[in-house]
């Protein structure tokens, strides 16, 4: 108990620091200056009702995620994700489930994360970090990019 206050503190930082609201939305601008690569993964492909995302609560890779080490993407290709994943996309309905099947991860020159999406065709929406990206993104575009990669949308045996 006696640490409860630095707890405290530590929780309320991170939740004040997690929120985004549409002033902070920058097209094209979101936090990807020191990128060496990005990659893409599935994953929970066993449960169409899966909530884990791609980072779990120590801070490593989903254990689901398919393949192990991602599909790498072209430089295109990260622009066209980056575009899909700040710019929004208001006109396309928001279902509230979120069972992220899909992933990208921004990596550094070390290898470490910079930053994440975890993608939800099912119901439309986008989590992720850092703050600064679209709630909903242009999910048209996302479904593109991830079949251009030749990673499966949906998984045939979900019913």
């Amino acid at each position: 108990m006696k640490h409860l206050p630095q707890i405290l503190l530590v929780f309320t930082t991170l939740t004040m620091t997690s929120c985004s609201t549409d002033s902070e939305l920058k097209p094209g601008k979101w936090h990807t200056a020191n990128v060496t690569k990005v990659m893409a993964f599935r994953l929970n492909w066993d449960k169409k009702i899966s909530f884990p995302g791609i980072i779990d609560q120590d801070g490593e890779l989903n254990s689901t995620r398919i393949p192990q080490d991602g599909v790498q993407l072209t430089n295109a290709q990260i622009t066209a994700l980056e575009a899909a994943v700040t710019g929004g996309d208001p006109g396309r309905p928001v279902v509230d489930c979120f069972y992220p099947h899909h992933a990208f991860v921004w990596y550094g020159a070390s290898g470490e994360i910079l930053g994440h999406i975890d993608v939800c065709f099912l119901c439309s929406h986008i989590a992720g970090a850092p703050p600064g990206r679209a709630g909903t993104g242009d999910m048209d575009a996302l479904k593109e990019l991830v079949s251009d990669l030749g990673i499966p949308l949906t998984n045939t045996d979900w019913k």
